[in-house]
């Protein structure tokens, strides 16, 4: 990008301290398609409408640098007016005599690395506008990081807008203790590695939620032991996996199930009991986070209310005894893991009870529990998602009730003892892909849907099985 020097005074060298090395309107030039910046005293303006351009690392050799670079010691002030909408990569890497910044309510989006060691900034005041700060990882050294060792900030206000923060993006903030999280649906990256976090070596003590914020995104405070408040006002439907792992908060919770507003976050086992644990979620609860119960051997019953709409697909992982659960859910998203995979339930369910109100039985849901013998589903069910019953080895008879209306792809497939199987009549969405394969003992089909679209793709829909009657209702 251009730039255009605008004449410095001769006498620099003999001003006094508290002047300006450089008179006003110092110098200017480009930094993206219709962005423009200039350099007044000690302010640095970027201006125009569009996004600026991405930068590269000053640390390597042959990088591309911004032409307002060479200015990197006098630039205190930062203003960004309300045209842009991005601010590129590396752009203010290092300069640590910028004290503050003034965002438009154009931008909405921060690249990776932008603010890097900016150790002179004491208060950060993001706009509305914000949306993104920091990319999405793709390798070690080059995502994320945007305020990364800015360690003159001791609070941070999240916009309600914003929905993402990149890896590592306010780590090594040593003296950031204060958080007000305004942003409603905020997700944070999650790389796997504790020195990636991104309030990783921040001294964090409280949280404050603000009143619209619906959900704590998972692992926001992994890496943050000494927090110890966590303030919020009655809004909070989710919490992700191991948000507070690890914390002083979650350190002083009571053994029990924690709550965190409408969300069930995780229960803390007393490992000197050995008793059995029965869970009934209260009416209300509107999620049960992912790993809420990763390992808890000794957990032998759960009621899910009607309220309850997200679920992770690692909650019970390794529950081993979890034999009985009442089902009262009418219509869940169950989130996948991106470590724990495979069924919601272990083979050591035995029984399981939907209640009246059930309308949607998501996919997968009862996959590989081989331990169940019966399953009745209830009138109130209206659809049914893919590999629902797969591989339930222990049914030997399933009727679909008259009120289901879609079936999923291969929610037969593998009911190696079923024998007999019913279609209730107001079935209209069947996906026929492989619909009773590897149902070797199936013996009687009794199908009573009047107006169904069986999709079929496929010349092996019933292969591995022998049916012997088709009884069309």
């Amino acid at each position: 990008s251009g730039m255009l020097l605008k004449g410095f005074a001769t006498f620099s060298l003999l001003v006094s301290p508290a002047v300006s090395v450089f008179g006003e309107n110092i110098a200017e030039g480009t930094c993206g398609t219709g962005v423009k910046w200039s350099l007044d005293d000690e302010t640095l303006t970027i201006k125009g409408e569009g996004m600026m351009n991405d930068f590269e690392n000053p640390t390597n050799s042959n990088s591309t640098l911004p032409s307002w670079n060479p200015y990197k010691k006098y630039i205190k002030h930062l203003v960004i007016e309300d045209g842009v909408t991005y601010v590129g990569d590396y752009a203010f890497y290092g300069y640590d005599k910028l004290e503050d910044i003034n965002f438009g309510n154009g931008v909405t989006r921060l690249g990776n690395r932008v603010f890097y060691n900016c150790k002179g900034l004491t208060q950060l005041n993001l706009p509305e506008s914000m949306e993104q700060i920091g990319d999405k990882w793709t390798n070690y050294s080059d995502y994320g990081g945007t305020f990364y060792g800015c360690s003159g900030l001791k609070e941070l206000t999240l916009p309600a807008h914003l929905k993402f923060i990149g890896a590592n993006g306010f780590s090594q903030c040593t003296d950031l203790e204060k958080i007000f999280w305004n942003a409603t649906d905020c997700e944070v990256d999650v790389t796997g590695y504790s020195t990636h976090d991104v309030f990783s070596y921040c001294p964090l003590q409280e949280v404050d939620f603000g009143k619209d914020v619906v959900s704590i995104p998972e692992r926001a405070f992994y890496t943050n032991g000494g927090l110890t408040t966590v303030k919020t006002q009655g809004s909070i439907e989710y919490v992700g996996n191991e948000a507070f792992a690890g914390t002083k908060w979650l350190g002083n919770q009571e053994i029990g199930m924690v709550y965190i507003d409408h969300a069930a976050y995780i229960y803390k086992d007393d490992s000197a009991v050995d008793d059995p644990i029965i869970v009934t979620l209260p009416e209300g609860t509107k999620s049960l986070s992912p790993r809420a119960f990763l390992g808890n051997k000794k957990l032998v019953k759960i009621t899910i209310p009607t309220t309850l709409d997200r679920i992770g697909r690692a909650t019970f992982n390794g529950c081993s005894s979890l034999g009985n659960v009442v089902w009262n859910a009418d219509s869940v998203n169950i989130t996948d893991d991106y470590y724990y995979g495979g069924s919601l339930f272990t083979s050591a369910l035995s029984k399981i009870a939907f209640g009246d109100q059930v309308r949607y039985i998501p996919k997968l849901m009862l996959h590989n529990c081989s331990g169940l013998s019966e399953i009745k589903l209830p009138n109130s069910l209206r659809e049914i998602g893919e590999k629902a019953f797969y591989q339930c080895d222990g049914i030997t008879e399933l009727v679909i009730p008259d009120g289901v209306t879609t079936i999923g792809t291969q929610v037969f497939y593998g009911l190696e003892n079923v024998q007999n199987l019913t279609v209730g009549k107001n079935a209209q969405n069947v996906d026929g892909y492989y619909m009773f394969s590897n149902c070797p003992h199936l013996k009687t089909i009794n199908w009573n849907a009047v107006n169904a679209n069986v999709k079929i793709v496929a010349s092996s829909d019933c292969s591995y099985t022998t049916f012997e009657t088709v009884h069309f209702g």
